[in-house]
């Protein structure tokens, strides 16, 4: 069985070379951008099953990148991760993905990861059946 490939979208390099080492020791395959511009070619090319995208960065926000992505890829997976400060329930941007509020502990990342799984392995049977 193949590992399940997340990709990474974060700009800070410290906290996407810190996620990359993380989930590979975790066992998944990993792939990685540093802004939302490069993460829409990277997911194009590499179709990941899981999209793991900071919210705020230059030149694409987390939210714009995935709405383009949506329009050729619509049962896109994503993981969400910010340092906003507000409620992240109440920005509407986020549509029905996940988000996971930086700092973060790994149990943490753990679990989202996994809730975004179960809903994929979810949707996969109900198009199946």
């Amino acid at each position: 069985m193949a590992r399940e490939k997340i990709l990474i979208i974060e700009d800070d390099t410290q906290t996407r070379e810190n996620l990359e080492l993380i989930l590979e020791m975790e066992g998944f395959e990993v792939r990685t951008a540093p802004n939302g511009l490069a993460g829409v070619k990277v997911a194009l090319a590499e179709h990941p099953d899981l999209i793991l995208s900071d919210v705020l960065m230059p030149k694409l926000t987390g939210p714009e990148m995935v709405a383009q992505l949506k329009q050729r890829w619509p049962d896109l997976s994503v993981l969400f991760v910010t340092g906003y400060a507000g409620d992240a329930s109440e920005v509407a941007s986020f549509g029905d993905h996940d988000v996971l509020r930086k700092p973060f502990t790994l149990t943490a990342l753990d679990q989202a990861i996994r809730r975004c799984g179960d809903a994929r392995a979810i949707e996969e049977q109900r198009l199946a059946g």
